[in-house]
């Protein structure tokens, strides 16, 4: 009952994983191609949203209080623990080497 419980709330938070998804695409697409300075201006909005995503949808999704404030630090974290933290790890890698 756990993993469907958890497939329910990553189904309702989708829209909002989906745009934060995208942004993130294009960010990783974009950091090696322009330079450091003005690659972090360009994603100081993502990274607030980031922040933000952590502390609402994270919290819905893993059903526990953020520790830490980027998602990608508590994947990090509950890697090899929770096993819904693949289905981010895969994609995030997937487009940022060894994000996760």
């Amino acid at each position: 009952m756990p993993n469907v419980l958890f497939e329910i709330r990553h189904l309702i938070a989708a829209p909002v994983t989906l745009a934060l998804l995208l942004q993130f695409a294009a960010l990783a697409w974009l950091m090696p191609r322009m330079p450091r300075p003005v690659f972090w201006v360009i994603a100081a909005p993502f990274i607030i949203q980031d922040v933000l995503y952590q502390i609402t949808v994270g919290t819905f999704l893993f059903w526990e209080r953020p520790r830490e404030f980027m998602f990608t630090t508590r994947l990090k974290r509950l890697d090899g623990i929770d096993p819904h933290v693949e289905r981010f790890k895969n994609v995030l890698n997937e487009l940022d080497k060894g994000h996760v």
